[in-house]
């Protein structure tokens, strides 16, 4: 039985360590959102609870996906159209998760933000200048 249990951390560490690097990226956004977040609260707040909830997603689906293996198939001995069920199911609630984080991130990146800053008042009236004066080339030509 020691041996299964090794076998099952063994595969649930095999799969955090394909995410790696997804999952360094995920904590590296956290931590500049949460060190950005009084210049920027919302997006702040909209890119921590998306690479939050992608980092936690990915530890969690990880873990069930070792679990299906292990006690659904070797211990409930159920057959492979069955299991087949549990890893559709989990592979669509992993694509809406994503899919919603990822909103999330495009609605931060690009959401609430002010159109561009209006033109600076012009200095000097327009009637100040000739109305050639702009169309003439320089003295000396």
């Amino acid at each position: 039985m020691e041996s299964n249990s090794l076998t099952q951390l063994w595969a649930y560490v095999g799969g955090l360590v394909i995410l790696l690097p997804l999952m360094l990226v995920w904590v590296a956004g956290f931590l500049l959102a949460w060190l950005r977040w009084e210049r920027h609260p919302r997006a702040s707040l909209l890119t921590m609870t998306a690479t939050g909830v992608l980092f936690l997603n990915a530890v969690a689906v990880n873990l069930l996906r070792v679990w299906i293996t292990n006690f659904l198939v070797q211990q409930q001995g159920w057959s492979s159209s069955q299991i087949n069920w549990w890893f559709t199911g989990l592979g669509v609630w992993n694509g809406l998760i994503n899919a919603a984080m990822w909103a999330l991130i495009l609605v931060a990146v690009f959401g609430g933000r002010s159109g561009p800053p209006p033109p600076p008042e012009e200095d000097f009236p327009a009637a100040a200048y000739p109305p050639d004066s702009f169309r003439k080339g320089r003295p000396g030509n």
